[in-house]
């Protein structure tokens, strides 16, 4: 349980930047390539050590979304088998 308004928990979700600011721990740096929760979407991510050289890091589809407004599972593996175009037929890793 996250004790914060949910406003601010999606926002944090969905948002690139705000996304990118709390994905993986410093000092390694994130870069949001695609983050779309709607069903169908993806969420596309590469880290950087430096903040110059970035490599792959994350390629999930996003599933159904929830009841309650909730966010959709977001599935490990690649999306589409290309980066950045999402499919919902992705396969696990």
């Amino acid at each position: 349980m996250i004790k914060a308004p949910r406003a601010t928990v999606w926002n944090a979700w969905t948002d690139p930047a705000a996304f990118a600011r709390w994905w993986l721990p410093a000092p390694t740096r994130c870069r949001v390539e695609r983050l779309d929760v709607r069903p169908g979407g993806g969420l596309v991510t590469s880290m950087s050590e430096d903040g110059v050289a970035f490599v792959p890091h994350s390629d999930r589809a996003a599933g159904r979304r929830r009841r309650g407004g909730r966010l959709p599972t977001l599935t490990a593996g690649v999306t589409g088998g290309r980066r950045g175009s999402a499919s919902p037929r992705a396969r696990p890793r």
